[in-house]
């Protein structure tokens, strides 16, 4: 009963924060902490998390269980400042190019993603890293810019894992929770 509650108010509030943010492309069972500033085309999948104080910009589609710490920032479309005799507040912007964070991406405190960049499925980005290239599959990467720390998963862990992926999400009480520890 008690999971059946958790689950109702956890899609009415999604219908609220979905409706006030003018959002049509999230899934209910995804869960945001305001304030965040995120553009109205964004793409959600299942299960997972933005952290509060998040800047995303447009052109970007996330998969099921991301989890993302406060503070994210994926850059959209820079300044054109290639124009002589136009000053770059007044040069305009490029169109931002698609940012793809596929499933199960971990994404640490105050990370700064460059627009038009895939962040490959079982990732995980350390806090306060700048990742200004594409971050394959499975692999942890960290820095200024971001750069390979280590392989997540052995090949053999990798395969379990994709086989858990394939399978239905399910709701469970202690999704995304925060213990009390005082």
């Amino acid at each position: 009963m008690k999971n059946k509650f958790k689950r109702n108010y956890r899609y009415i509030r999604s219908i609220i924060r979905n409706f006030s943010y003018n959002l049509k492309y999230i899934d209910y069972t995804f869960d945001i902490q305001k304030p965040i500033f995120i553009s109205r085309d964004l793409r959600m999948g299942k299960f997972g998390f933005i952290g509060r104080d998040s800047w995303i910009c447009p052109n970007v589609t996330m998969g099921n269980y991301v989890i993302i710490a406060p503070k994210l920032a994926i850059l959209g479309g820079d300044h054109n400042y290639k124009t002589p005799g136009v000053p770059v507040i007044f040069s305009g912007r490029s169109k931002c190019e698609r940012t793809i964070i596929q499933d199960d991406v971990w994404i640490g405190y105050r990370v700064v993603i460059n627009s038009g960049l895939t962040i490959g499925k079982g990732a995980i980005i350390a806090a306060g890293s700048i990742v200004t290239k594409n971050v394959p599959p499975y692999t942890v990467f960290g820095g200024n810019p971001a750069e390979f720390i280590k392989l997540r998963f052995s090949p053999a862990e990798q395969i379990v894992h994709e086989k858990m992926l394939l399978r239905k999400p399910f709701f469970s009480e202690v999704y995304n929770q925060p213990q009390m520890l005082y």
